[in-house]
């Protein structure tokens, strides 16, 4: 579920008017280049099971210069340095802008910064000044923190709470269903069901049911070589009892 996080100094934007945001809850798609010229996609990131905190600065803005040590921060401990469960990607969303390559020298920003999406900031994420940060689940959902953070990097990683692991199976192992530890798959999935007929449903993200079927006592394997890649939803049904879990199709 999206959730807003405002500071009280930003309640009102230039206009006067509060902020609006994505007016859906799943984030959407983008692909863009960066500065190194490595492409940056939003949903390859998410289908890979990381978080993805999306920052919008301009180069000229004081509380996003005071942001970048909470950003590194992150970036060091979550990023591609650390565990590897956090990618950032830093927008530039002042078009008028020219010196975003001094500015990333000046203040060593080693996550990818993006220029040339201004109309996506502004027409699709509705964001009319900065610093701003979306915190992206997995599984679409986002969160968004309006202002800065300064050194504090809590105040985004807190955040991370909002979003479920899409590899996790602790909150549905049952006494009926053996899981695997392991839902990020690429042609099948196994299921060790200690009971007769199971009913399954697996939805994708966009909530259309793309199979379903019952299980029978004993290993079943469920095929997703024919999906397409991403996020879906696989819903197990034995009597009065509904549980579900996320599977990440590579």
């Amino acid at each position: 579920m999206k959730k807003i996080l405002y500071t009280a100094f930003l309640f009102l934007a230039t206009s006067g008017s509060i902020m609006a945001q994505p007016d859906s809850e799943l984030f959407p798609d983008f692909t863009f280049d960066d500065l190194n010229g490595e492409t940056q996609n939003l949903y390859s990131y998410l289908d890979d099971g990381k978080i993805v905190i999306i920052d919008i600065f301009t180069t000229w803005c004081p509380n996003c210069v005071s942001s970048l040590p909470g950003v590194e921060d992150i970036w060091q401990t979550y990023g591609p340095n650390g565990d590897a469960s956090v990618m950032i990607l830093s927008f530039e969303r002042d078009v008028s802008t020219s010196n975003e390559l001094d500015f990333i020298a000046d203040h060593d920003i080693t996550n990818p910064v993006i220029i040339g999406a201004e109309d996506l900031i502004a027409d699709t994420w509705n964001i009319p000044y900065q610093p701003n940060f979306f915190v992206v689940c997995p599984d679409r959902t986002w969160s968004l923190r309006v202002g800065g953070i300064g050194s504090n990097s809590s105040t985004l990683t807190n955040m991370f709470a909002n979003c479920e692991s899409a590899t996790s199976v602790e909150e549905i192992s049952d006494e009926y269903l053996a899981l695997p530890v392991n839902t990020v798959i690429e042609t099948s999935f196994q299921i060790d069901a200690f009971a007769e007929k199971v009913a399954y449903t697996i939805v994708g993200m966009n909530g259309q049911v793309v199979d379903k079927g019952v299980l029978n006592s004993g290993v079943n394997t469920i095929d997703f070589s024919a999906f397409q890649t991403g996020m879906y939803v696989i819903q197990l049904v034995n009597d009065t009892k509904l549980q579900s879990f996320k599977v990440i199709k590579k």
